[in-house]
């Protein structure tokens, strides 16, 4: 990762629209948009960023959402790349403004014409890497659009982790999801799929997200995708209850009496391994020995 001035190789045809005060010219570069100069705005953006560093954001979100508006995927995408080295470089904190002008970038590609899913999807990789910065998980919301950006791209495996990191009121939209990449599964197929899901979200410690969700597929028809009453729905509504009390005996009881229904499935199993360690510090169970409670 350069400076954004190594990072904004400028050519002199962006150079002559920029002068005066950084709105001034920032109305000038969106006017030059507006009359398809488009090799000359964006470089025209490019030598503004780099001349008024305090406002690069501004300037790159700015003109990465008008190039996009108008059908200009490429250059809105590279701009709206160097607003994330910006940000990488300078934000550490990850500030609600940066993150709003993110949001913006990322609408804008979604609805910038055809051939964009990729790129919307490298910007969004982008956005939240940032947003993880000093080993935090990471912006909700910036998690929930790279799980939709994801899904939109037919990458349900990459999509779940993102869903799984989401805020609460995601829970809806991660139902969905399951729902409408699971038509044509069986009963079976589409359980384990809602239990992975939910688990998954225990895993990185969103048990609000995780019990929301849990509601949300008992609740889902056409198709159903678990059933409350059913053995997995029964395992998954007790397993929640466990962690929530911090139970560990609980905990022990249920991996030991529905062992059949985790132990063959290798992501299940794992998922219900590292639920043990992060929430009862109970390490699991060696390969080849017994767990706890069961039949001989």
């Amino acid at each position: 990762q350069g400076s954004l001035s190594e990072l904004c190789a400028m050519s002199a045809g962006g150079e002559g629209l920029v002068g005066g005060t950084m709105e001034e010219t920032l109305q000038r570069l969106n006017q030059c948009v507006q009359d398809a100069k488009y090799f000359e705005a964006r470089e025209g953006y490019k030598t503004l960023a780099q001349q008024h560093q305090p406002d690069a954001a501004e300037v790159l979100c700015s003109g990465a959402v008008a190039m996009l508006a108008h059908r200009q995927g490429e250059e809105g995408f590279e701009l709206g790349m160097l607003l994330m080295d910006h940000l990488a470089a300078v934000d550490h904190d990850v500030s609600d403004r940066s993150v709003r002008r993110v949001h913006e970038v990322s609408d804008a590609l979604r609805g910038g014409g055809e051939g964009m899913c990729r790129r919307h999807v490298k910007f969004l990789r982008a956005a939240v890497k940032w947003s993880q910065k000093g080993g935090v998980q990471g912006d909700e919301g910036l998690h929930l659009l790279l799980a939709m950006g994801h899904e939109a791209a037919g990458e349900l495996a990459l999509a779940l982790p993102h869903y799984a990191r989401s805020g609460t009121d995601a829970a809806s939209s991660f139902a969905t999801a399951l729902v409408s990449n699971s038509m044509r599964m069986t009963t079976d197929e589409r359980e384990l799929l809602a239990l992975r899901a939910v688990f998954l979200s225990l895993n990185v410690g969103r048990i609000d997200l995780a019990e929301a969700l849990h509601k949300c597929c008992c609740a889902s028809t056409q198709p159903n995708l678990l059933d409350a009453e059913g053995v997995r729905g029964n395992f998954c509504r007790q397993m929640l209850a466990a962690c929530r009390r911090r139970a560990p005996p609980l905990f022990l009881m249920l991996r030991s009496t529905y062992h059949k229904v985790h132990s063959t499935e290798p992501t299940l199993r794992e998922a219900v391994e590292r639920i043990g360690e992060s929430y009862f510090g109970v390490a699991a169970p060696r390969v080849g020995s017994k767990r706890a409670g069961e039949a001989s």
